[in-house]
């Protein structure tokens, strides 16, 4: 069938970031082709403001597309949502500092109260050193 008809949208969808480029085959993939009354039309998801991207570079998108298919795509039909089958990467968390005394506590209290007093009774201590004169030696 794909020397007849030219090949599908999944062997589109492996040559996607030779056609587009790395940075849009991130943000976009080629979903099916759709016939019409105007011609075939390739329908394109992207997400976010990749469609806009995607849109300015049609023309260059359908004559690679008709080179690699063999077959005349005669428009792009953009759709904006999110990819199937990728997931976003992960946002970094920053890490949490953690000031630490280079002291480790004299004693670890079961109770909520006990802790709550240790913590406070060494946040007095931090902003009181803090609070004093530099020493003038």
């Amino acid at each position: 069938m794909a020397k007849r008809f030219g090949p599908g949208v999944s062997e589109l969808s492996e040559r996607w970031v030779e056609i587009v480029g790395a940075p849009l085959a991130a943000w976009s993939q080629p979903e099916r082709y759709q016939s019409g009354a105007g011609g075939t039309a390739l329908v394109v998801r992207a997400k976010g403001p990749a469609a806009a991207l995607i849109e300015a570079q049609s023309a260059q998108i359908l004559d690679r597309v008709a080179a690699y298919s063999g077959k005349p795509v005669r428009r792009l039909r953009i759709v904006q949502g999110a990819l199937k089958g990728m997931t976003s990467p992960a946002r970094a968390r920053p890490q949490r500092i953690v000031k630490t005394t280079g002291q480790a506590p004299q004693s670890v209290e079961a109770s909520p109260q006990a802790r709550l007093e240790q913590t406070l009774e060494r946040w007095r201590r931090d902003i009181v050193s803090s609070d004093s004169p530099p020493d003038k030696t």
